[in-house]
């Protein structure tokens, strides 16, 4: 959640530069203003807002998140919990993913010690094996996935835990 948000459409508001060959201006603008965002196009009638409008606002609005770290801490638990509740833990789902090889190694393996005791033929083999390798390669796929998800959210926690060294620097300066 941003510091603003549009009071029309309700998309936050970011800040954007733009540019001609005779000025250089800062606006804030909604996310729904952005067309090229959304397969249908714009979503919001609003209009950029230039930003020493409400440059003061939002200085003292970050100023404050500074001072107040517990604010930054309760909508990052809150954003945690909310993908908990989803049922989404990624370690279990990494677990989950790694029996899911195993298992199809095994299964492998199984097939491959039926086709060299002679107990079935190579024809038969053959496209039950492709099929337990297009497994192996989606679990594989999909594990790489969770594992660089894992990454990004520690990657965030680590963010948050330096936070209050970043506030003590703000603070001394």
């Amino acid at each position: 959640s941003g510091l603003l948000r549009c009071q029309s459409c309700g998309y936050a508001i970011y800040g954007k530069p733009t540019s001609s060959s005779t000025y250089k201006r800062c606006y804030y603008r909604c996310m729904g203003q952005d067309g090229r965002r959304w397969p249908q196009g714009r979503v919001c009638a609003g209009h950029p807002i230039r930003v020493e409008v409400f440059d003061e606002l939002v200085w003292e609005q970050t100023q404050h998140l500074i001072q107040y770290p517990d604010v930054v801490f309760e909508e990052y638990s809150q954003r945690v919990n909310a993908k908990r509740k989803g049922d989404f833990d990624i370690t279990s789902m990494i677990m989950k993913k790694k029996k899911e090889m195993h298992s199809q190694e095994l299964e492998k393996k199984r097939l491959l010690d039926l086709y060299q005791t002679g107990i079935i033929s190579l024809e038969e083999i053959t496209p039950r094996l492709d099929r337990i390798r297009g497994r192996i390669k989606s679990i594989e796929q999909e594990y790489t996935l969770l594992e660089e998800e894992k990454h990004r959210e520690q990657k965030r926690l680590q963010l948050i835990e330096q936070f209050s060294t970043f506030q003590d620097k703000f603070s001394s300066r």
